[in-house]
Protein backbone atom coordinates (compact mmCIF):
# COMPACT_ATOMS: atom_id res chain seq x y z
CA UNK A 1 0.00 0.00 0.00
CA UNK A 2 1.19 3.66 -0.68
CA UNK A 3 0.70 5.99 1.76
CA UNK A 4 0.30 9.77 0.17
CA UNK A 5 2.77 11.86 1.30
CA UNK A 6 1.20 14.69 3.22
CA UNK A 7 0.12 11.80 6.14
CA UNK A 8 3.86 12.06 7.10
CA UNK A 9 3.85 15.83 8.62
CA UNK A 10 7.97 16.00 10.02
CA UNK A 11 9.04 12.88 10.93
CA UNK A 12 5.47 11.77 11.93
CA UNK A 13 3.11 9.82 10.48
CA UNK A 14 -0.32 11.06 11.13
CA UNK A 15 -3.94 9.39 10.50
CA UNK A 16 -5.38 12.39 8.94
CA UNK A 17 -5.63 16.74 8.87
CA UNK A 18 -8.60 18.79 8.46
CA UNK A 19 -8.62 21.47 5.93
CA UNK A 20 -10.30 24.39 6.48
CA UNK A 21 -13.78 24.35 4.76
CA UNK A 22 -12.92 28.14 3.22
CA UNK A 23 -10.53 30.30 2.26
CA UNK A 24 -9.36 32.24 5.14
CA UNK A 25 -10.78 35.56 6.30
CA UNK A 26 -10.25 37.53 9.49
CA UNK A 27 -12.50 38.32 12.34
CA UNK A 28 -11.49 42.28 12.15
CA UNK A 29 -12.63 44.93 9.66
CA UNK A 30 -11.13 43.63 5.83
CA UNK A 31 -10.43 46.83 4.09
CA UNK A 32 -9.31 44.48 1.01
CA UNK A 33 -5.79 46.66 1.01
CA UNK A 34 -2.23 46.01 1.84
CA UNK A 35 -1.89 48.64 4.45
CA UNK A 36 -4.72 46.83 6.17
CA UNK A 37 -4.36 43.16 5.52
CA UNK A 38 -0.83 42.63 5.02
CA UNK A 39 -0.18 42.06 9.15
CA UNK A 40 -0.17 39.26 10.98
CA UNK A 41 -1.45 41.00 14.36
CA UNK A 42 -4.98 40.00 13.06
CA UNK A 43 -7.00 36.86 13.83
CA UNK A 44 -8.23 34.01 11.57
CA UNK A 45 -11.65 33.02 10.77
CA UNK A 46 -13.11 30.52 8.70
CA UNK A 47 -16.69 31.36 7.30
CA UNK A 48 -18.80 31.25 4.14
CA UNK A 49 -20.49 34.48 2.69
CA UNK A 50 -17.69 36.60 3.75
CA UNK A 51 -14.53 38.32 1.70
CA UNK A 52 -11.43 36.07 1.97
CA UNK A 53 -8.14 37.50 3.46
CA UNK A 54 -6.33 38.56 0.26
CA UNK A 55 -3.30 41.05 0.04
CA UNK A 56 -1.19 39.46 2.24
CA UNK A 57 2.52 37.93 1.41
CA UNK A 58 3.23 34.48 1.47
CA UNK A 59 5.27 34.85 4.52
CA UNK A 60 2.71 36.41 6.81
CA UNK A 61 0.13 33.67 5.44
CA UNK A 62 1.90 31.54 6.78
CA UNK A 63 2.65 33.17 10.26
CA UNK A 64 -1.16 34.05 10.79
CA UNK A 65 -1.42 30.14 9.90
CA UNK A 66 0.75 29.34 12.54
CA UNK A 67 -0.16 31.70 15.30
CA UNK A 68 -3.92 29.94 15.78
CA UNK A 69 -2.81 27.01 18.03
CA UNK A 70 -1.81 29.73 20.43
CA UNK A 71 -4.83 31.71 20.10
CA UNK A 72 -7.19 30.80 22.98
CA UNK A 73 -10.06 32.48 20.90
CA UNK A 74 -10.11 29.12 19.51
CA UNK A 75 -9.93 26.43 22.38
CA UNK A 76 -7.62 24.36 20.64
CA UNK A 77 -5.93 21.74 22.67
CA UNK A 78 -2.16 21.30 23.13
CA UNK A 79 -1.55 18.87 20.54
CA UNK A 80 -3.05 20.46 18.06
CA UNK A 81 -0.90 21.84 14.93
CA UNK A 82 -2.20 24.32 12.61
CA UNK A 83 -0.28 25.67 9.46
CA UNK A 84 -0.81 27.23 6.21
CA UNK A 85 -1.86 24.26 3.65
CA UNK A 86 1.29 22.40 2.37
CA UNK A 87 1.65 21.43 -1.51
CA UNK A 88 1.49 17.83 -0.71
CA UNK A 89 -2.09 18.72 1.57
CA UNK A 90 -3.58 20.39 -1.26
CA UNK A 91 -2.63 17.65 -3.94
CA UNK A 92 -4.24 14.64 -1.26
CA UNK A 93 -7.52 17.32 -0.89
CA UNK A 94 -7.25 17.33 -5.25
CA UNK A 95 -7.14 13.36 -5.28
CA UNK A 96 -9.79 12.93 -2.93
CA UNK A 97 -11.90 14.91 -5.10
CA UNK A 98 -11.66 13.27 -8.39
CA UNK A 99 -11.95 9.93 -6.70
CA UNK A 100 -14.98 7.90 -6.43
CA UNK A 101 -15.35 9.50 -2.76
CA UNK A 102 -15.30 13.04 -4.12
CA UNK A 103 -16.58 15.33 -6.61
CA UNK A 104 -14.70 18.10 -8.94
CA UNK A 105 -16.07 20.97 -7.25
CA UNK A 106 -17.77 23.95 -9.74
CA UNK A 107 -16.14 27.19 -10.54
CA UNK A 108 -16.39 29.88 -8.14
CA UNK A 109 -17.38 32.92 -9.89
CA UNK A 110 -18.32 35.15 -6.77
CA UNK A 111 -16.38 38.94 -6.97
CA UNK A 112 -16.81 42.32 -7.79
CA UNK A 113 -14.53 45.34 -7.57
CA UNK A 114 -14.82 48.81 -6.39
CA UNK A 115 -12.44 51.72 -6.45
CA UNK A 116 -10.13 51.59 -3.32
CA UNK A 117 -10.70 54.10 -0.04
CA UNK A 118 -8.75 57.36 -0.68
CA UNK A 119 -5.53 57.31 -0.18
CA UNK A 120 -4.78 53.17 -0.11
CA UNK A 121 -3.77 52.73 -3.76
CA UNK A 122 -4.81 53.32 -7.33
CA UNK A 123 -5.86 49.36 -7.72
CA UNK A 124 -9.35 48.24 -7.75
CA UNK A 125 -9.97 46.09 -4.73
CA UNK A 126 -11.47 42.78 -5.76
CA UNK A 127 -13.85 40.88 -3.32
CA UNK A 128 -14.32 37.24 -3.42
CA UNK A 129 -16.75 35.60 -1.43
CA UNK A 130 -15.84 32.02 0.57
CA UNK A 131 -18.47 29.68 -0.32
CA UNK A 132 -19.65 31.23 -3.29
CA UNK A 133 -21.62 33.11 -1.31
CA UNK A 134 -24.45 30.97 -0.25
CA UNK A 135 -22.55 27.74 0.73
CA UNK A 136 -25.76 26.02 0.80
CA UNK A 137 -27.04 26.93 -2.32
CA UNK A 138 -23.71 26.31 -3.81
CA UNK A 139 -22.83 22.63 -2.91
CA UNK A 140 -21.60 21.94 -6.56
CA UNK A 141 -19.15 24.29 -5.54
CA UNK A 142 -17.96 21.56 -2.64
CA UNK A 143 -15.56 18.70 -3.11
CA UNK A 144 -18.11 15.96 -1.98
CA UNK A 145 -21.05 17.55 -4.16
CA UNK A 146 -23.02 18.34 -0.50
CA UNK A 147 -22.34 20.45 2.20
CA UNK A 148 -19.74 18.38 3.89
CA UNK A 149 -16.79 19.20 1.88
CA UNK A 150 -14.18 21.72 1.05
CA UNK A 151 -15.20 24.91 -0.68
CA UNK A 152 -12.76 27.57 -2.81
CA UNK A 153 -10.54 25.20 -4.86
CA UNK A 154 -11.97 25.82 -7.70
CA UNK A 155 -11.88 29.80 -8.40
CA UNK A 156 -12.06 32.30 -5.80
CA UNK A 157 -9.10 33.40 -5.31
CA UNK A 158 -5.75 31.96 -5.98
CA UNK A 159 -4.24 30.47 -2.42
CA UNK A 160 -0.97 30.47 -1.24
CA UNK A 161 0.54 27.07 -0.46
CA UNK A 162 3.53 26.43 2.21
CA UNK A 163 6.08 25.11 -1.33
CA UNK A 164 8.84 27.12 -2.80
CA UNK A 165 11.81 26.10 -5.21
CA UNK A 166 14.84 26.40 -3.18
CA UNK A 167 16.42 28.63 -5.63
CA UNK A 168 18.12 31.54 -3.38
CA UNK A 169 15.86 34.21 -5.28
CA UNK A 170 15.85 37.67 -3.46
CA UNK A 171 11.85 37.15 -3.10
CA UNK A 172 12.17 33.84 -0.93
CA UNK A 173 13.84 35.95 2.16
CA UNK A 174 11.67 39.51 0.95
CA UNK A 175 7.97 38.03 0.33
CA UNK A 176 8.28 34.96 2.92
CA UNK A 177 10.19 36.80 5.53
CA UNK A 178 13.47 37.13 7.22
CA UNK A 179 13.12 35.03 9.79
CA UNK A 180 11.31 32.31 8.19
CA UNK A 181 13.56 32.58 4.88
CA UNK A 182 17.01 33.74 7.05
CA UNK A 183 19.50 34.47 3.58
CA UNK A 184 16.86 33.21 1.36
CA UNK A 185 17.30 29.43 2.84
CA UNK A 186 14.46 28.03 4.91
CA UNK A 187 14.99 28.18 8.50
CA UNK A 188 15.08 24.33 10.10
CA UNK A 189 12.49 25.14 12.55
CA UNK A 190 9.90 25.41 10.31
CA UNK A 191 11.23 22.16 7.57
CA UNK A 192 7.86 20.03 8.58
CA UNK A 193 5.75 23.29 7.19
CA UNK A 194 7.29 23.41 3.71
CA UNK A 195 7.24 21.28 0.58
CA UNK A 196 10.94 22.47 -1.08
CA UNK A 197 11.36 21.92 -4.78
CA UNK A 198 14.69 21.53 -6.11
CA UNK A 199 15.75 23.54 -8.97
CA UNK A 200 18.46 23.04 -11.99
CA UNK A 201 22.07 24.40 -12.41
CA UNK A 202 21.06 27.11 -14.91
CA UNK A 203 18.82 28.72 -12.52
CA UNK A 204 21.37 28.81 -9.49
CA UNK A 205 24.09 29.97 -11.34
CA UNK A 206 22.28 32.50 -13.73
CA UNK A 207 19.15 33.19 -12.61
CA UNK A 208 19.31 36.61 -11.46
CA UNK A 209 20.90 37.76 -14.41
CA UNK A 210 18.86 35.71 -17.06
CA UNK A 211 15.69 37.26 -15.65
CA UNK A 212 17.08 40.77 -17.23
CA UNK A 213 18.19 39.47 -20.61
CA UNK A 214 15.53 40.98 -23.58
CA UNK A 215 16.23 38.68 -26.43
CA UNK A 216 15.26 35.42 -27.62
CA UNK A 217 18.38 34.12 -25.54
CA UNK A 218 17.23 35.27 -22.33
CA UNK A 219 13.69 33.26 -23.20
CA UNK A 220 16.03 30.41 -24.26
CA UNK A 221 17.41 30.37 -20.79
CA UNK A 222 14.10 30.88 -19.21
CA UNK A 223 12.68 28.06 -20.70
CA UNK A 224 15.41 25.86 -19.92
CA UNK A 225 15.30 26.94 -15.90
CA UNK A 226 11.29 25.54 -16.16
CA UNK A 227 12.35 22.59 -18.00
CA UNK A 228 14.59 21.92 -15.20
CA UNK A 229 11.90 22.66 -12.71
CA UNK A 230 9.65 20.55 -14.77
CA UNK A 231 11.80 17.53 -14.53
CA UNK A 232 12.69 17.71 -10.90
CA UNK A 233 8.83 18.04 -10.08
CA UNK A 234 9.03 14.78 -11.50
CA UNK A 235 10.10 13.07 -8.05
CA UNK A 236 7.61 14.19 -6.46
CA UNK A 237 4.74 12.50 -5.68
CA UNK A 238 1.32 13.25 -4.15
CA UNK A 239 1.40 17.12 -4.87
CA UNK A 240 -0.84 17.05 -8.10
CA UNK A 241 0.97 19.24 -10.23
CA UNK A 242 3.48 16.65 -12.04
CA UNK A 243 1.44 13.61 -11.77
CA UNK A 244 -1.42 15.16 -13.73
CA UNK A 245 1.18 17.59 -16.10
CA UNK A 246 0.08 17.83 -19.62
CA UNK A 247 2.20 20.91 -21.09
CA UNK A 248 3.34 24.00 -19.19
CA UNK A 249 3.95 27.40 -19.77
CA UNK A 250 6.89 29.36 -18.08
CA UNK A 251 7.62 32.65 -17.53
CA UNK A 252 9.41 34.92 -20.39
CA UNK A 253 9.66 37.89 -22.81
CA UNK A 254 7.05 38.29 -25.69
CA UNK A 255 9.04 39.33 -28.70
CA UNK A 256 6.10 41.95 -30.57
CA UNK A 257 5.98 45.51 -30.14
CA UNK A 258 1.85 45.03 -29.28
CA UNK A 259 0.38 42.92 -26.03
CA UNK A 260 -2.96 41.17 -26.68
CA UNK A 261 -4.40 44.14 -25.29
CA UNK A 262 -3.30 46.78 -28.24
CA UNK A 263 -0.44 48.09 -25.75
CA UNK A 264 2.76 49.13 -27.26
CA UNK A 265 6.02 48.25 -26.10
CA UNK A 266 9.62 47.39 -27.49
CA UNK A 267 10.50 43.83 -28.53
CA UNK A 268 11.12 41.56 -25.45
CA UNK A 269 9.91 44.40 -23.43
CA UNK A 270 6.62 42.96 -22.09
CA UNK A 271 6.82 39.58 -19.56
CA UNK A 272 3.90 37.15 -20.04
CA UNK A 273 3.45 33.22 -19.84
CA UNK A 274 4.47 31.44 -22.78
CA UNK A 275 4.10 28.58 -24.10
CA UNK A 276 6.62 28.46 -27.22
CA UNK A 277 6.87 26.00 -30.07
CA UNK A 278 10.57 23.82 -28.80
CA UNK A 279 12.32 22.24 -31.88
CA UNK A 280 14.21 18.60 -31.37
CA UNK A 281 17.54 20.31 -30.11
CA UNK A 282 15.51 21.86 -27.24
CA UNK A 283 15.46 25.46 -28.96
CA UNK A 284 12.71 28.03 -29.01
CA UNK A 285 12.14 28.09 -32.98
CA UNK A 286 8.46 30.50 -32.51
CA UNK A 287 7.74 33.63 -30.52
CA UNK A 288 4.94 35.56 -31.25
CA UNK A 289 1.99 36.93 -31.31
CA UNK A 290 -0.04 33.15 -31.03
CA UNK A 291 2.00 32.32 -27.96
CA UNK A 292 1.54 35.14 -25.83
CA UNK A 293 -0.69 34.14 -22.60
CA UNK A 294 -1.07 30.73 -24.27
CA UNK A 295 -1.63 28.50 -20.64
CA UNK A 296 0.11 24.99 -20.21
CA UNK A 297 -2.27 22.80 -19.17
CA UNK A 298 -3.34 19.48 -16.71
CA UNK A 299 -4.62 16.54 -18.11
CA UNK A 300 -7.69 17.23 -16.21
CA UNK A 301 -10.34 19.95 -16.87
CA UNK A 302 -7.61 21.92 -18.61
CA UNK A 303 -6.52 23.80 -15.18
CA UNK A 304 -3.66 26.08 -16.00
CA UNK A 305 0.24 24.63 -15.29
CA UNK A 306 2.69 28.03 -15.02
CA UNK A 307 5.55 27.20 -13.77
CA UNK A 308 7.51 30.17 -13.42
CA UNK A 309 11.05 31.92 -13.00
CA UNK A 310 13.99 33.09 -11.25
CA UNK A 311 12.14 35.39 -9.07
CA UNK A 312 8.96 33.23 -9.01
CA UNK A 313 10.02 30.66 -5.82
CA UNK A 314 6.41 30.64 -4.39
CA UNK A 315 3.63 28.64 -5.64
CA UNK A 316 -0.22 28.66 -5.10
CA UNK A 317 -3.17 27.31 -6.66
CA UNK A 318 -6.72 26.61 -7.60
CA UNK A 319 -6.99 29.70 -9.46
CA UNK A 320 -9.18 32.95 -9.35
CA UNK A 321 -12.76 33.66 -10.90
CA UNK A 322 -11.97 35.81 -13.73
CA UNK A 323 -9.38 33.26 -15.55
CA UNK A 324 -11.95 31.39 -17.44
CA UNK A 325 -12.37 28.06 -17.59
CA UNK A 326 -8.60 27.14 -17.13
CA UNK A 327 -9.00 27.55 -12.96
CA UNK A 328 -9.53 24.04 -11.35
CA UNK A 329 -8.29 22.32 -8.26
CA UNK A 330 -5.07 21.27 -10.39
CA UNK A 331 -4.34 24.89 -11.14
CA UNK A 332 -0.37 25.39 -10.06
CA UNK A 333 1.69 29.01 -10.68
CA UNK A 334 4.65 29.98 -9.68
CA UNK A 335 4.49 33.65 -8.44
CA UNK A 336 6.57 36.11 -6.17
CA UNK A 337 5.39 35.58 -2.82
CA UNK A 338 4.03 39.23 -2.63
CA UNK A 339 0.51 40.39 -1.24
CA UNK A 340 -2.00 40.72 -4.30
CA UNK A 341 -5.29 41.25 -4.56
CA UNK A 342 -5.90 37.71 -6.42
CA UNK A 343 -4.42 35.57 -3.59
CA UNK A 344 -5.79 34.46 -0.37
CA UNK A 345 -4.72 31.55 1.85
CA UNK A 346 -6.06 28.35 3.36
CA UNK A 347 -5.22 26.82 7.02
CA UNK A 348 -4.75 22.97 7.92
CA UNK A 349 -5.03 21.48 11.34
CA UNK A 350 -3.39 18.46 12.58
CA UNK A 351 -2.71 16.59 15.41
Amino acid sequence: MIVHPAFTFGDEEIEGFWTAKFEASMVEENLSTIANNNVIDKTVRILPNVDSWKYIQMGNAFKVSLNMKENNIYRFPNEIDTHLVKNNEWGAVTYLSVSQYGKVPAKNTSGVTQEPPSGENTEEIFYSYTGAGDYIANIIQSTTGNITGIYDMNGGVWEYVAAYWDNGSDSIQEYGTQDIFPNNKLNSKYSKYFDVYEVGDTEKQEGKEIWDIKSTEGNEKSYQIAKDRVDLMKNVKGDAISEAMDEWSYYGRYANAYNSYGVQYGPYEFLAWLRPTIDSDGKIVDIGETTLWNYGVSLYGNDNILIGTYYFPFLFRGGDNWSGNYTGLFDSSGWYGRADRGVSFRVVICV
